[in-house]
């Protein structure tokens, strides 16, 4: 089942996924492109390899990380860098294990070619993981949540994966337990009297989602907590996702007995 949470209004209905902006009519469809609309998904699959969907119609992916470190991917964020030297895409994904960590790949502009720049934490047990605008990680396990800043260009002791010190795990106030994680971005605008506005950090629980201050996460402790939904009677919250313009919540649930769908 999916839920769509809207900022300022009651839910209704969606799906899941990554997504960027991206659509290309050619014999080689690539898995992103910049100068077009259609939407560019990734996911992980098992033996923590990444591919994304070429083709929605035939179900047509192409892998673009075969056998990252570990297994057991469990969270995948994405974040477009920009045309050129220094741009492509940024993927991040998290593995689930006892011993998990959150790994960086750089991608090429075509988001096809990666290859792993680092590992950015170890985080035991991930179930989600969000970038900011700015590249800035937050990672989700069963009862806490981690924040990774990026490192500064040029920085000496900025480590290989563009990581370096991190704060957390922290606890997460109003919630026992934790499903997923998402950054509400600054591309989105400022609504007056919504639940949820850019600077703030969306975290998901079985039966609730709730916003919290990226700058508090940032600074390495969560204080303000804003109920935005109960998620209905006998579901279970087990995915998150922004719409990229609007910031509407698009929720995935479990109902017991029941096939998500």
């Amino acid at each position: 089942m999916s839920l769509t949470i809207h900022r300022v209004a009651p839910p209704s209905l969606l799906l899941l996924g990554v997504f960027l902006a991206a659509e290309r009519a050619a014999a080689q469809t690539p898995c992103f492109d910049p100068g077009s609309s259609r939407q560019a998904v990734y996911f992980s699959a098992p033996n923590n390899n990444i591919a994304c969907v070429v083709d929605f119609a035939t179900g047509e992916s192409r892998s673009v990380v075969a056998g990252g470190q570990g297994t057991n991917f469990k969270g995948l964020a994405v974040l477009f860098k920009g045309v050129g030297s220094g741009g492509g895409l940024s993927i991040v994904a998290a593995s689930s294990t006892q011993t998990g960590d959150i790994q960086v790949f750089d991608c090429d502009d075509d988001g096809e070619q990666c290859v792993l720049r680092g590992v950015a934490a170890a985080f035991s047990q991930a179930k989600g993981v969000a970038l900011d605008t700015f590249g800035n990680i937050a990672a989700v396990n069963d009862s806490r949540v981690l924040y990774v800043p990026r490192c500064i260009t040029g920085d000496p002791l900025c480590p290989a994966s563009g990581y370096g010190s991190n704060h957390g795990p922290l606890v997460v106030p109003g919630l026992s337990q934790l499903v997923d994680v998402r950054f509400v971005s600054n591309a989105i605008a400022v609504v007056a009297g919504a639940l949820y506005n850019p600077g703030d950090v969306l975290v998901l629980g079985p039966g609730q989602l709730r916003a919290y201050k990226a700058s508090e996460l940032a600074g390495g402790a969560l204080a303000t907590s804003v109920l935005v939904a109960n998620l209905p009677a006998g579901t279970t919250g087990k995915g998150l996702a922004l719409f990229p313009k609007t910031g509407e919540a698009a929720l995935t649930t479990k109902i017991p007995g029941e096939l998500t769908r």
